[in-house]
């Protein structure tokens, strides 16, 4: 993808283009087998919202084909709050190894200014997927953003703590 479906005021993704594009799958296991054929053994996929990909299914069918063996591994950035289980299932098939979650704050009132949508319950369950499918979350949170306190900033912190060592 390029490009962004969210229009999060802090980010620049929406500054550079008000569309966004997406590489069909086929074109995505060509890329893959490229790489794979160069020896590579990580991909990072530069996709803000790779599960918003309108054809992800598909693209999760050709990552798995293109890597039965997983001997790439997939880093990817995605939105834990609307990845199901079986979706976190399928993105361990294909050798996702490590997702980088925004989350950016815990406090309603901050995330509104920066028109970023959290449930926090959904985004709990969908770290908890990548967890159970053997998938490093990498999460994400912004500090000195408007109307933030050092109260937010511990919240954070505390809202971290549920996942232990993970």
């Amino acid at each position: 993808n390029r490009g962004c479906p969210m229009r999060c005021a802090f980010c620049c993704y929406n500054l550079r283009r008000s569309t966004t594009t997406c590489l069909p799958p086929e074109e995505a296991a060509s890329r893959i087998r490229i790489l794979r054929e160069r020896g590579a053994k990580e991909i990072r996929l530069v996709d803000p919202t790779f599960n918003a990909h309108p054809r992800f299914d598909e693209i999760l069918r050709v990552m798995t084909a293109e890597n039965r063996d997983r001997s790439i591994a997939f880093f990817v950035e995605l939105r834990a709050d609307t990845l199901t289980d079986d979706q976190a299932r399928r993105l361990a098939q294909a050798g996702v190894a490590e997702a980088e979650v925004g989350i950016q704050s815990t406090d309603p009132n901050v995330l509104k200014i920066l028109h970023r949508p959290l449930h926090a319950d959904r985004v709990l369950r969908g770290i908890e997927a990548l967890l159970r499918h053997g998938i490093k979350p990498t999460l994400d949170f912004m500090y000195a953003l408007p109307a933030q306190d050092e109260q937010d900033i511990q919240r954070s912190l505390d809202w971290l703590t549920r996942f232990g060592d993970a």
